[in-house]
């Protein structure tokens, strides 16, 4: 039997079957979210998750940026209190086997890759079965929470059908209570299932056999800072320095340093769609100052 240890991960993407409202405006249907997902080979432990609206190299990078960061903190963000077993994964995988989609073979990619000493393994068109782990995972998630909020917004299998509900209208959720459901069932799924034993004695639920193995010295994962991996993933894009401070998107922001800029010089900037509070100024190939939200500004927080 070939070598088994943690840290080669399986990763791919699917439209999740539900509808979801604004948080700002329950009325207003911002439609389906995209799950991606990175899964541990040898564990079947789902290490990294990515719920939203992107669909590209972000939200790739996205994913792995969360399979490197302490689990409990990111928790903790939507009010769940876990231990460190439920799903004790952190750190960069020593490779990543995906499909040959855009998002996984991009520019952003290869820098992320070259960065943090990533192998990449994309298979060949039309065979799913070569990555079937993580292709289940999405199947189990969707088997998880569909039956409990079919009525608010679930996409059932008739809605092809002429005379099928219109499922856009039965809309409930927005993207942050949809997300710590996917969350839960990952908790799920990671600490509760149930696998054939690996070795004689060996754990059989996916986060204890994770642990099984790293107790063994059977991981190629990397330690890194992950808010550095997290600061490296999120999208740039091109802003201002003005004498008010960092111009982005109709808001200031206040760098934590000058670095040398003076009015009138365009700088890319680093940004979490999710987070108006801070951005952060890239410069050179890896170093990020953040920039707090001018006071001026805090409405837009």
């Amino acid at each position: 039997m070939a070598q088994r240890c943690c840290g080669s991960y399986q990763m791919d993407e699917t439209q999740a079957d539900i509808y979801l409202v604004s948080q700002f405006d329950r009325s207003r249907i911002i439609g389906r979210p995209n799950i991606y997902l990175a899964v541990d080979t040898a564990t079947q432990l789902i290490a990294g998750v990515y719920v939203g609206l992107d669909a590209g190299e972000e939200a790739v990078a996205a994913c792995i940026a969360n399979a490197a960061m302490d689990k409990r903190e990111y928790c903790r963000s939507f009010g769940i209190e876990i231990e460190p077993e439920q799903w004790p994964s952190a750190g960069i995988p020593r490779e990543v086997i995906t499909d040959k989609g855009g998002e996984f073979l991009g520019g952003r990619m290869d820098e992320l890759c070259v960065r943090y000493g990533i192998e990449r393994h994309a298979l060949p068109p039309f065979r799913p079965d070569e990555k079937g782990i993580v292709e289940k995972m999405f199947d189990l998630i969707q088997s998880s929470y569909k039956p409990a909020l079919r009525g608010k917004g679930v996409i059932e299998e008739d809605c092809y059908e002429r005379w099928a509900a219109d499922y856009r209208e039965q809309a409930k959720l927005n993207l942050r209570e949809f997300t710590e459901i996917v969350i839960r069932c990952i908790l799920y799924l990671n600490s509760g299932r149930i696998l054939e034993q690996v070795a004689p004695g060996s754990p059989q639920t996916p986060a204890a056999l994770w642990s099984w193995y790293l107790r063994r010295g059977k991981s190629s994962l990397m330690e890194t800072d992950a808010e550095g991996v997290y600061r490296y993933s999120l999208p740039r894009a091109k802003a201002k320095f003005t004498r008010k401070g960092l111009s982005f998107q109709r808001m200031y922001y206040i760098p934590a340093e000058r670095a040398g800029l003076t009015a009138g010089a365009d700088v890319t900037v680093a940004y979490d769609p999710r987070d108006t509070s801070n951005v952060f100024l890239v410069r050179g190939a890896a170093e990020f100052i953040p920039c707090s939200l001018d006071p001026a500004s805090m409405k837009y927080s």
